[in-house]
């Protein structure tokens, strides 16, 4: 009986190795994400009202 438990506790250490090298793979895909979104962002609050944009007051004016 003993040896079927650790053919079973190794199968299941196997299933979980692959889900966490999943989910691993997941978050530092979201963490590249995040971060490309916040440069991204940051980029556009430099930016000064563009010619394609208008701030506030340009859509008061029109």
């Amino acid at each position: 009986m003993g040896r079927i438990n650790n053919i079973i506790q190794m199968h299941i250490d196997e299933l979980i190795e692959q889900k966490l090298a999943l989910l691993t793979e997941r978050v530092e895909k979201i963490e590249k994400t995040v971060l490309e979104l916040k440069s991204e962002l940051s980029e556009i609050r430099k930016e000064p009202p563009g010619k394609n944009e208008k701030g506030k007051a340009g859509l008061l004016s029109d």
